[in-house]
């Protein structure tokens, strides 16, 4: 099921990426006084447990299957205290890293391709996190009949284009929505979990 929970924009241009969790997948590891959590999202409904492991993992850069032109993934590692019914991150306890794959026309999108090893986007790739100025929140939690229910709630962001001119690229859209995140055992091996 498709959850669509917002589009970013880059104040810069009118660069834009949609916000939807796909596919979204998590791995909780409790123990007796807390715990931590790793979980990822992103636009593609085709977008794998195994892929995306590998991805968080640093042993995969294509992004096919995993991130589609003019949309954006998230990652994040979430350590918390006490019941590992609800754990909401801050600032300390983890902060979302987030891609995106921008476009200036959402109806012209960007593709991949391989570039000497690296896997480049001919749109504008933003990367960032939420505005740690600003209030965001972000929780997770098991789900009746297995897996996760990640909430979000995030309005505003800071980030830059890494790959071109190295300055401030803000951008602003509403995250908001409850998701379903499937269990994936594979993400205990993201470098963001060790």
């Amino acid at each position: 099921q498709t959850v669509a929970v917002g589009v970013m924009a880059a104040v810069r241009d009118g660069e834009q990426a949609a916000v939807s969790a796909a596919r979204a997948f998590a791995y909780d590891a409790p123990t007796q006084d807390g715990g931590k959590a790793v979980v990822w999202f992103g636009g593609d409904p085709d977008a794998t447990c195994e892929a995306v492991a590998e991805r968080l993992a640093g042993s995969r850069d294509d992004p096919a299957g995993i991130l589609l032109a003019g949309t954006c993934e998230f990652a994040v590692r979430m350590d918390y205290e006490g019941s590992a019914v609800t754990h909401t991150s801050d600032p300390l306890a983890g902060i979302p890293a987030i891609g995106c794959a921008m476009d200036e026309d959402p109806d012209e999108p960007g593709a991949w391709s391989e570039v000497d090893g690296a896997w480049i986007y001919s749109g504008h790739w933003w990367q960032g996190s939420p505005d740690l100025d600003g209030a965001w929140s972000m929780g997770l939690a098991p789900a009746e009949g297995g897996g996760y229910t990640l909430t979000l709630d995030m309005h505003a962001f800071d980030g830059d284009f890494i790959y071109e001119a190295l300055e401030d690229a803000p951008a602003n859209g509403s995250i908001t929505g409850a998701v379903p995140a499937e269990y994936c055992e594979g993400l205990q091996n993201a470098t963001i979990f060790k």
